[in-house]
């Protein structure tokens, strides 16, 4: 079945570039194929059959886009699309892509999950980031040192979506994207910058972790919101580690349902969940609540309570 294809991952910014790629190369070499994208959260059976299965009317190919049909689609229609992967028209080139992580258990991502025909595209560690951004801004008509790349990478983590926006913006300004231009027209969110604190606290990567804290505090945000907002995060990824040991799902879209979370959110505190036990969680959110307190109280200097929180999340 080399008509099949799955694109997935956390990281959805390469992976949505990856799609598009893919779609634009197949109809530019087939001109007037039909092109048709199905959405798996709304999909039916007598969509998918109309749409999927039956062969091209009035032309030769024919391109169709399953969106999330693993992570969206109910699992009876899951099992009828396995069972028909084998009636799909080989006129037909069909792409499933999935915004995040499916369960590999699923029959279908087993099926689809193929040597050749499945790209994962999962989040970049920071030494990768570096490299992304230097081949992104040399696509855009830039370029960024190494170490301008990386004060962005400990800003913004592996959300390349973020990287890519900012990264547009300085290269519109200019063609050299230098430290001083990246302090002059970026300004970190610290909702982004704490999905890249808890990446390097779940990695145990002491200095990476104190010097994030450090920029927060450079940048001018109030310690106590930043320490806040680590509790928020560790709560989280908590309460998802339990809903998915309850439930036995890793389906991020469930999880966020039944959380009232951000998909987003909830794909960061998986990745923390996979690194971390309950119990180390449970004790880094005692020591931020302890360290909160000493602050609060002027028992402790704020900076160096900074410093006592690192020692006390990286044990």
């Amino acid at each position: 079945m080399d008509h099949l294809y799955l694109i997935y991952g956390q990281d959805t910014f390469r992976s949505s570039q990856m799609l598009q790629a893919i779609a634009r190369r197949y109809l530019a070499k087939h001109a007037g194929a039909e092109h048709i994208v199905l959405e798996g959260e709304r999909l039916t059976l007598q969509e998918l059959e109309a749409k999927l299965l039956s062969q091209p009317m009035f032309v030769a190919k024919k391109l169709v886009i399953l969106k999330n049909v693993l992570l969206q689609s109910p699992t009876a229609l899951q099992a009828n699309i396995t069972k028909k992967l084998g009636d799909i028209p080989d006129t037909t080139v069909t792409i499933f892509y999935e915004a995040g992580e499916p369960n590999r258990r699923l029959a279908l991502f087993k099926k689809l999950n193929q040597p050749g025909q499945s790209n994962e595209y999962r989040l970049l560690t920071q030494h990768e980031l570096i490299n992304w951004m230097t081949r992104y801004a040399k696509e855009l008509g830039s370029v960024i040192d190494e170490p301008t790349a990386l004060i962005l990478a400990l800003w913004f983590g592996a959300d390349t979506w973020r990287l890519h926006h900012e990264l547009t913006k300085l290269s519109a300004v200019s063609d050299k994207i230098t430290e001083g231009l990246v302090h002059r027209i970026v300004t970190p969110q610290l909702q982004t910058n704490i999905f890249a604190l808890l990446d390097a606290i779940a990695a145990k990567q002491r200095s990476h972790t104190s010097d994030m804290l450090k920029n927060l505090v450079a940048a001018g945000q109030p310690i106590l919101q930043i320490i806040a907002m680590i509790a928020n995060a560790l709560r989280n990824v908590l309460l998802v580690q339990d809903v998915v040991a309850r439930n036995g799902t890793a389906n991020q879209y469930a999880i966020a349902r039944e959380l009232a979370l951000h998909p987003f959110v909830v794909t960061k505190a998986m990745a923390a969940a996979k690194r971390l036990t309950a119990a180390e969680l449970r004790r880094q959110f005692k020591a931020v609540q302890r360290i909160d307190r000493h602050i609060k109280t002027g028992t402790i200097e704020p900076m160096i309570a900074l410093e006592l929180l690192v020692a006390e999340l990286i044990k």
